[in-house]
């Protein structure tokens, strides 16, 4: 085996295909992981100044192991550290590391971040936020860093990811709630014009009015950002071109009532961003368009991934969710302040009423 640091996008691109081989390799493979999204964050939303720090786990010339990090400037408490954190943090539901199902993701782990410590003058503190229990490094990584590197890592829980499992649908589902979206759909089916278009292909117009649903609802959220919206309009027509892109709307009257805009793979559908018009907040509408969403894929796909939130509404459709973990890993050169303080953030995570300052 050997590896191989990748710093620049150029050289990078060599790999698109053996990327994507060893994605499709891979024991969880996500649309979040694929050459396409990578590849267009890179282009569109990668801030200069970054330093690219991808390390390639060869096996004679194949790709077996991918960790795709980066390292960034920027405040940490009171100083400026560099920090290394996962390249699409920014855009993907689920961060991880790349490994082919057919070797030992220990040893694999262990020889990554082994580089990380040889190159440890280059970063202050790791971040690696949005590691899925899906994957199995997810749980590897403390044992590795404190037991193999002798390093402080700190980890917390951060998110849950619901997702439904299809086949097991009747046992899961919240009935009276289901029967309770079913009478606000016939309602509105009596007293309007009711169209359901469910996935459907992307279109401006649609797309127009899913960016202007999203900034009345979240305010200055991300389709504020031009580079935001940049990524994801470069990103649609190739996932589209792989049938990977789950694009679904409903109107009222001629008008656009709820959209939502995901994905889909062979095997699961992605339930990314969701908007509805507030001015048919009380009829259900967003309800209604998942509805059809879940059963349009029932038989096609296994399962239905709500990822990250613990909303309640999610709940209503299964009982079964992964978790998300933060961990955080600091270099011997800022240990004490950097310990500190990220000790003294994650009690005050714990803590309603710090938290609740925190946010003032």
């Amino acid at each position: 085996m050997n590896i191989q640091i990748i710093n620049s996008v150029k050289e990078l691109e060599k790999y698109n295909l053996q990327w994507e081989n060893l994605i499709n390799d891979s024991e969880n493979p996500e649309i979040f992981y694929s050459w396409d999204w990578i590849s267009n964050f890179l282009k569109y939303m990668f801030n200069k100044g970054i330093e690219i720090f991808i390390i390639l786990i060869l096996d004679q010339k194949e790709i077996i192991g991918v960790m795709p990090l980066c390292i960034e400037k920027r405040k940490v408490g009171f100083i400026t550290a560099r920090v290394m954190h996962p390249i699409v943090n920014k855009t993907a539901d689920y961060c991880s590391f790349y490994f082919h199902k057919k070797y030992n993701e220990y040893e694999l782990l262990k020889r990554g971040f082994k580089v990380i410590y040889e190159n440890k003058k280059k970063w202050d503190y790791i971040e690696l936020t949005n590691f899925n229990t899906r994957n199995r490094s997810t749980y590897l990584i403390k044992q590795i860093i404190e037991s193999v590197f002798h390093s402080k890592c700190f980890f917390e829980q951060s998110v849950m990811a619901p997702y439904l499992k299809y086949g097991s649908i009747d046992n899961k589902i919240n009935k009276k709630q289901l029967k309770d979206i079913e009478r606000r759909e016939r309602k509105l089916e009596k007293d309007h014009s009711l169209e359901i278009y469910i996935n459907a292909k992307w279109n401006r117009e649609v797309w127009d009015e899913f960016i202007k649903l999203h900034r009345e609802k979240w305010g200055k959220g991300i389709f504020f950002n031009k580079e935001y919206i940049e990524f994801y309009e470069q990103l649609i027509p190739k996932l589209e071109e792989k049938d990977q892109l789950e694009f679904s709307y409903l109107k009222v009257d001629g008008s656009l009532a709820a959209i939502h805009f995901g994905f889909k793979t062979e095997k699961k559908v992605y339930y990314y961003i969701p908007v509805y018009s507030s001015q048919y907040l009380t009829k259900g509408v967003g309800s209604i368009l998942l509805k059809h969403i879940v059963e349009n894929y029932s038989k096609s796909r296994m399962e239905f991934d709500f990822l990250r939130g613990d909303e309640k509404y999610k709940f209503d459709w299964t009982d079964k969710v992964h978790m998300n973990y933060n961990f955080y890993i600091i270099n011997e050169n800022r240990k004490i302040y950097l310990s500190n303080y990220i000790s003294l953030v994650l009690w005050a995570k714990k803590n309603k009423t710090i938290r609740k300052l925190l946010k003032k």
